[in-house]
């Protein structure tokens, strides 16, 4: 109740500039990811849209991109008030490296960044869009923008832009404490895979791939998985949507990782080790929205543990169709 007197009396203050000024007065207000994480820190977020208190709600992940806030559980509510949802987007992530088209160990050659890629944030921004955004906030972004910030803000301005070009979507790796469900919703990876147990993920694709009058076709299309543990005997069962993708060994499809990556106390997971790239042969694999990846795993022999830290599922243009 503490929290919403004061949004109360902030919303009031802003309508008597408003009244003095002849102009409108705006509340941005930044929240939590989901829904059920503003209730555990205390923010009635639904009454404060009843109470037509709030101008924009900016759902925030903590410090890094996210790409499967459920803001469309805050499009549902603000819609109807009159309030319009901005998810925040970050320039940095988790330690990866870009996905490549054709993947070999010189690919992951060089060290491991977290500075975010316009491909990566142009996946994000599509399922925002797809979830109902009207527009996007940009945390510690710095000012000026340098060249990549100011590819990445070109892009989100245009969201023509988002179906005629590479972008990459994830599943969100956790961050510090994303495993706890609090005030971050917890995240589905890292997670260590259990020989002869399926392992279920959701993948959010904010776009229809199929649908030739938003863009020609992409030159690739393919699922990357990163693993930590796992050796080219390994045996895999990867479905996506009930088709299979790969069935046995990953063999030389297995590709490790020589870039090094620094150690950051564990606020981060520790970056892939190597990675498996499968291509999908048939667009209609995937669904615009919510997606389902199934693995199974058998470790041959004494085995070991095997986790998977990274998901990624990359659109690749070789040609750019940007306007």
């Amino acid at each position: 109740h503490l929290v919403t007197d004061l949004v109360e009396e902030v919303r009031g203050r802003l309508d008597e500039l408003g009244v003095e000024d002849g102009r409108a007065y705006h509340l941005f207000v930044l929240v939590p990811p989901a829904l059920k994480n503003c209730r555990w820190a205390g923010l009635d977020v639904a009454g404060w849209l009843d109470r037509r208190l709030v101008d924009v709600l900016i759902p925030s992940q903590l410090m890094t991109l996210a790409h499967d806030m459920p803001i469309d559980e805050f499009v549902a509510i603000a819609r109807p008030a009159g309030c319009k949802v901005y998810p925040s987007l970050y320039p940095r992530t988790s330690y990866t490296w870009p996905f490549a088209a054709t993947p070999s160990t010189s690919s992951y050659a060089s060290p491991t960044s977290r500075l975010v890629s316009p491909e990566l944030v142009r996946g994000a921004a599509s399922n925002y869009r797809y979830m109902g955004a009207s527009g996007f906030q940009l945390f510690n972004f710095t000012l000026p923008p340098d060249a990549r910030a100011y590819q990445i803000v070109r892009d989100i301005a245009r969201p023509a832009t988002l179906t005629q070009a590479t972008r990459t979507y994830a599943i969100t790796p956790a961050y510090y404490l994303d495993y706890e469900d609090s005030y971050q919703y917890k995240k589905h990876i890292p997670i260590d895979l259990k020989a002869g147990t399926p392992c279920n993920l959701p993948l959010i694709v904010g776009e229809d791939l199929t649908d030739r009058a938003l863009a020609p076709p992409p030159d690739l299309c393919a699922l990357r998985l990163g693993m930590r543990g796992a050796s080219p005997d390994l045996e895999m069962s990867v479905r996506l949507n009930g088709v299979s993708l790969h069935t046995g060994a990953v063999g030389e499809g297995l590709v490790a990782v020589t870039g090094s990556a620094p150690a950051d106390g564990g606020a981060h997971p520790d970056p892939p080790s190597a990675y498996l790239q499968l291509p999908l042969s048939r667009l209609t694999t995937l669904n615009q929205g919510l997606n389902t990846l199934e693995l199974i795993i058998r470790i041959p022999g004494a085995g070991g543990n095997v986790s998977l830290v990274e998901v990624q599922l990359g659109v690749v243009y070789l040609r750019d169709y940007r306007l």
